[in-house]
């Protein structure tokens, strides 16, 4: 087995943005000197040096649905009953399948290549990409989910959070733009009014959308730990340079 190389990208290149989708979504890329990057779709403007986050997965579609047939292990497509919310055809694409209860194979997932359109309800044939196909066999029993690429329909991470921080925009990006966002390395980032000094870790804000603050890790407030403030001291609602440390 032999395993594909990640993307590369030259300096300025996490700038472009375009309305052509030039990769795929979720797809990660580096870029010297250790700054990684995630590929996605804009579900909303979004400015320069602000975080970011994976679009709320529909709650009617996300767990516990049903098989319409048992599939067999190796099998690359499965049916799926849908919840109450039509899906557009390839929602899911770069996405994930995933058993989360019920029969006995809970805890697997599987990417998804593509899929038709289909009504709130309806059975809907997903196709995985996997070229080994499910590992396991899938009775009518398992109670299934499905749930949006990272990169898909990417929104600015609000004060309640709703997914894990995916990454800070480069550049400003219009609405149903595809760009790069920086998940790891030096950049830059947006403070609130708790600005932290150098060398403090910092966290996802739950006072302003999109920005950072210090992350005092005291156990009164969970927030997601996304990075560290480099040695200049970030001002109150101002860019700063941070070391971002997103998973």
């Amino acid at each position: 087995m032999s395993f594909p190389a990640f993307a590369t990208l030259g300096p300025g290149m996490e700038k472009q943005t375009s309305t052509r989708q030039g990769g795929e979504l979720g797809q990660e890329a580096y870029m010297f000197p250790g700054r990684w990057f995630v590929y996605g779709i804009a579900g909303e403007a979004a400015t320069v040096a602000q975080l970011q986050t994976t679009r709320t997965n529909v709650a009617n579609n996300d767990l516990d649905l049903a098989l319409s047939a048992a599939a067999a292990a190796g099998a690359r497509t499965v049916s799926l009953t849908l919840g109450s919310t039509a899906i557009v055809k390839d929602e899911y694409r770069a996405g994930f399948f995933f058993v989360n209860d019920a029969g006995t194979e809970q805890g697997h997932q599987y990417l998804i290549k593509s899929h038709p359109a289909a009504a709130s309800g309806a059975n809907v044939v997903l196709t995985l990409d996997e070229p080994d196909g499910l590992a396991t066999a899938l009775t009518t029993s398992e109670q299934c989910g499905i749930i949006v690429s990272t990169g898909f329909d990417f929104v600015v991470n609000p004060t309640t959070f709703t997914d894990a921080p995916l990454g800070a925009a480069c550049v400003d990006i219009a609405d149903n733009s595809y760009a790069w966002l920086q998940k790891r390395g030096p950049g830059m980032g947006t403070a609130d009014a708790t600005a932290p000094a150098g060398g403090l870790p910092i966290a996802a804000s739950n006072a302003t959308a999109g920005a950072f603050e210090v992350d005092l890790e005291d156990g009164t407030v969970e927030l997601p730990h996304i990075g560290t403030q480099r040695d200049t001291a970030s001002a109150n609602t101002e860019a700063a340079p941070v070391v971002w440390q997103i998973a």
